[in-house]
């Protein structure tokens, strides 16, 4: 929910600083093994603003621990300027480590060779324009151009298998002190059901403090609070929790965010608003 860098890498160097931000996220707590993840990205122009560089290391786990894929990537990103107005075309390329530790999982029959451990490095690139301004932003991205075969031990490139994902919102500005920011969030594969995630947040005394409502297509609502610490220090919490039919089979998910910027400055558009 929090890092928009993790799924746009046109995203690298928006902050207009060095930005660390590290994140946590467990997902429908209080069922054995869930997904679990933990992330950290880096990212900041160049002495050059228009060039900027970053970085993703995360660690994926599902299955109490049965299967991993641990990404790192490497960001890129280029800034045109088009009149008010600021353009960011961006290439992640990287590699995914994914493993299945299947020795462990129990079973009835303790030596069925199709429970095997398993590791593989899936190369994989990712692509996205980022376009944004004093009061709007707007995104598409496609994360992963890459994508396992239907073996599980090689990669393929299908354009059926893209994830197309796009962002936008807008800054509404109601006083100094209170502001609104609407927002979408899309996701799309073909052959696939059409995802989304719908939100709002407030924004209160001078930007410290955000409380932000979410809806997603998959039946679950979010609640997210922000608080600026300092200048350079940003602390979020959301939790989500199912509604409708889900509500008998899934408990609430955490996602727990601390980021740094080092050599804060004003000179970002809308500092800290979309993102």
């Amino acid at each position: 929910m929090f890092n928009t860098l993790l799924y746009n890498p046109a995203f690298t160097g928006t902050k207009e600083s060095f930005s660390v931000e590290a994140i946590y996220r467990k997902q429908w707590i209080g069922m054995k093994g869930t997904p679990e993840m933990q992330a950290l990205t880096a990212h900041s122009p160049l002495r050059n603003n228009k060039i900027a560089v970053g970085m993703q290391v995360d660690n994926l786990s599902a299955g109490a621990g049965a299967e991993r894929s641990n990404n790192i990537f490497g960001y890129y990103s280029h800034r045109l300027d088009i009149g008010p107005l600021k353009l960011r075309l961006g290439l992640r390329t990287g590699a995914s480590i994914i493993s299945k530790n299947l020795y462990d999982v129990d079973r009835k029959v303790k030596e069925d060779p199709a429970f095997v451990d398993e590791t593989f490095v899936m190369p994989n690139f990712g692509i996205g324009a980022y376009l944004y301004s004093n009061s709007f932003y707007a995104g598409v991205s496609v994360p992963f151009l890459l994508s396992l075969s239907d073996t599980k031990r090689s990669f393929t490139h299908d354009f059926k298998r893209y994830n197309f994902t796009g962002t936008g919102g807008a800054l509404i500005t109601i006083s100094s002190d209170f502001k609104i920011k609407p927002s979408a969030f899309v996701q799309y594969t073909i052959d696939n059901p059409f995802y989304y995630i719908l939100s709002g947040s407030f924004i209160f005394v001078n930007d410290i403090f955000w409380v932000t409502g979410s809806y997603k297509s998959t039946g679950e609502l979010v609640g997210i609070l922000e608080f600026q610490i300092t200048k350079q220090i940003r602390f979020g919490y959301s939790y989500d929790f199912p509604v409708g039919d889900l509500k008998g089979f899934m408990s609430g998910s955490h996602e727990i965010l601390l980021r740094y910027d080092w050599s804060y400055t004003v000179r970002a558009t809308s500092p800290g608003y979309f993102w």
